[in-house]
């Protein structure tokens, strides 16, 4: 039969396996491109040598996006429904709870195991509690994610804050890790455990779960996931919990690696969730060719090498920096919701 009829298909077409393929390699391969241009760029500036393309350069970058990665592995699910900020003071109040409960076992004379154990149980406990209590006050009162959000932020940060004064009035201050309590978690071979387990499993219940199925199907087109018998509430609900864990183990990790927390009022708590935000925007615009676990994965190691290069160019942290971060934001999101014409949820 001549091929002479048949229609030669473009390079990239996601109608063959080739194009599938060479589409999820796009991003990945950009990104070694860039990571080498920075590294040439950093090099010339020192006077030569491989500034970047060293483990000990590559170590840090892993340290450092280890907290953003699982931040948006969390908003993944988290903000299927919209934005829900509530879990910015989620975060900050969940790194305090896990440090106290550490605190009070290592006073207690528990060993080692038994303080870690009990640092997640409480930090991812207290996340997925709050995150509960958040997306119940949404359903009850058929609220909007961004408002039940704010509101819960500010509740939780007014929590907080009360906790901070009853500690005050006490003389005593709000709950740190010790050096040796809790502290090992950004020290290697942990990122790299944690970065792998995550992998693993955000993967395995996005893509290899009724969860994952049915959480996509109700993100694409709640009512026709309806009409197939999906029940909507369950999976925001279920949705909830994996997210919140996700944010719990970021929160753990944010203390060992901080040791000390403040509990910010007035939104203030929105600082803990700034470059995991970031994250998974950049996340967003490029999840169309690149599975979401690993578009997650490849945007924190980007921000997380980007601000890395800023630092080492002499850019100030706290001014110019967070300028540039604001910039991602606004053009990342655009790139991510371009020709989305519906109203935020």
């Amino acid at each position: 039969m001549s091929d002479k009829g048949q229609i030669k298909q473009p390079l990239f077409s996601m109608e063959t396996k080739r194009g599938r393929i060479l589409n999820q390699l796009i991003y990945p391969v950009a990104f070694v491109v860039l990571y080498v241009i920075f590294n040439f760029i950093l090099s010339s500036k020192q006077g030569g040598g491989n500034v970047l393309l060293n483990w000990k350069a590559i170590s840090v970058l892993i340290v450092q996006s280890v907290p953003n990665v699982f931040i948006a592995w969390g908003l993944l699910f988290l903000f299927s429904a919209g934005p829900d900020f509530s879990s910015a003071a989620v975060i900050q109040t969940a790194c305090v709870a896990s440090a106290i409960v550490a605190q009070a076992l290592n006073k207690a004379g528990a060993g080692n195991f038994v303080c870690y154990l009990g640092f997640f149980a409480v930090g991812i406990g207290v996340s997925v509690v709050m995150m509960l209590g958040s997306t119940l006050v949404r359903r009850v009162f058929n609220l909007s994610a961004w408002v039940s959000g704010f509101a819960m932020m500010i509740f939780y940060e007014g929590v907080g804050s009360y906790y901070a004064q009853y500690m005050a009035l006490r003389s005593r201050p709000i709950e740190s890790l010790s050096a040796k309590l809790c502290r090992d978690l950004p020290h290697m071979p942990w990122p790299v455990i944690l970065m792998i387990a995550g992998v693993a499993v955000h993967y395995f219940i996005m893509n290899r779960t009724t969860l994952g199925i049915e959480f996509r199907a109700v993100g694409s087109n709640p009512q026709v996931a309806g009409y197939m018998g999906i029940n909507a509430r369950k999976v925001a609900y279920l949705a909830t919990v994996v997210g919140a864990v996700f944010l719990g183990i970021s929160s753990c990790y944010t203390m060992s690696y901080a040791a000390k927390i403040s509990l910010n009022t007035g939104m203030g708590s929105m600082a803990m969730l700034g470059k995991g935000l970031s994250t998974f925007l950049i996340s967003a615009a490029i999840n169309r060719k690149l599975n979401p676990t690993f578009a997650v994965l490849l945007a924190g190691v980007f921000l997380s090498t980007f601000f890395n290069v800023l630092t080492r160019l002499g850019v100030p942290a706290g001014t110019w920096q967070e300028f540039i971060m604001g910039i991602f934001i606004v053009v990342f999101a655009s790139l991510a919701f371009a020709g989305n014409k519906e109203v935020v949820k």
